[in-house]
């Protein structure tokens, strides 16, 4: 920032949304092996909060029609999630709404169980949207509201 005091960084973590063709989200990932009765192992014990890209998108729009400058943390409101924790309340939400039958098991894993990692990956990395509310930009919604709107489109 201090090589370009007028640059915005806008921070994010654990995106859903429409995504392109070949890219799905963790939550679309979540979504379709549980329709098909698949057994997924989900870390338990690395956490952040999910963020939808719609809610995102405006919120960069306000920040680039204003100039805005440094760093934001982008994220919708809620407690953190583990990737295990999230996956259920997706499969619960779904399931409320008759997108997906009852079946499929989603196993609680350990992060150090996990070997599709390629380095080391910090185990919090939830982010408050300090800036957002403080500055009256936006007071973001909880995740859940934004993944039942989600739902709706998918």
């Amino acid at each position: 920032m201090a090589a370009c005091p007028a640059a915005l960084v806008c921070r994010v973590s654990w995106l859903f949304g429409p995504v392109p063709p070949g890219r799905p989200s963790h939550f679309d990932n979540v979504l379709d092996r549980a329709s098909s009765g698949e057994r997924q192992c989900l870390i338990a014990d690395k956490f952040s909060v999910p963020t939808y890209t719609h809610d995102i998108v405006g919120w960069v729009e306000f920040l680039l029609e204003r100039e805005k400058s440094g760093i934001y943390h982008l994220c919708n409101a809620g407690d953190p999630e583990s990737w295990h924790s999230y996956a259920e309340k997706i499969c619960q939400l779904a399931r409320q709404r008759g997108m997906l039958p009852d079946g499929g098991k989603l196993v609680a894993t350990s992060m150090r169980d996990a070997t599709f990692f390629r380095e080391k990956r910090p185990q919090h990395t939830a982010m408050l949207p300090t800036r957002l509310i403080d500055e009256g930009i936006a007071t973001p919604r909880h995740w859940l509201h934004a993944a039942k709107e989600y739902l709706k489109i998918r």
